[in-house]
């Protein structure tokens, strides 16, 4: 192998590992940004549940005590 054969070789290796880093960092964002979709559907969910659930306050309890006596 000469030194034109090297010089072409470890270019081509570079613009290689350059290309695979750049596609990484760009899936790597995209799936970030669709975890950050899921989170947020997620947590709307969650605050629609929490909204229906409501919890009886203790007065309610108390009022039920007194009238069993």
């Amino acid at each position: 192998m000469n030194e034109k054969d090297k010089k072409k070789l470890f270019r081509k290796n570079t613009m290689m590992s350059i290309i695979i880093t750049i596609v990484f960092l760009i899936v790597s964002v995209v799936i970030g940004r669709l975890i950050e979709k899921l989170r947020e559907k997620t947590n709307e969910i969650f605050d629609a549940k929490l909204e229906k659930i409501t919890i009886p306050s203790p007065t309610v309890f108390y009022e039920k005590i007194e009238k069993g006596n």
